[in-house]
């Protein structure tokens, strides 16, 4: 898949330009920093430019970035509303489980109920 294509390099490209930081948009996304860094270094090949100053703590976007966000917010605030849409007429998932009688009788039923 093409970086460019990827709805979430994008929201990594987001965050990170919101926290000025890999680490907090890794931990944010639940990724791995390598991950996120992977993310916005493809989406930088892809499309031709920087967009971040690296060379500074926090990061902050180029001009360049600063001109691509305002397009690439909407799409990902669309994407996030379908994706909650849709979680409310997904299929359910089946989860079993075993555990020995005992344990089922004396903790699990309570539990359960």
């Amino acid at each position: 898949m093409k970086q460019k294509d990827n709805l979430l390099a994008w929201r990594a490209l987001a965050v990170t330009v919101e926290t000025g930081n890999i680490t907090q948009t890794a931990l944010l996304l639940d990724l791995d920093s390598a991950k996120v860094s992977r993310l916005i270094a493809g989406l930088e090949k892809e499309i031709g430019f920087e967009l971040l100053v690296k060379n500074r703590r926090p990061f902050i976007p180029t001009d360049r970035c600063r001109q691509i966000l305002p397009m690439v917010l909407p799409l990902l605030d669309g994407f996030s509303r379908l994706d909650e849409f849709c979680a409310g007429t997904a299929q359910k998932i089946l989860i079993r489980f075993s555990a020995p009688v005992e344990m089922t009788q004396q903790f699990y039923s309570q539990e359960l109920l």
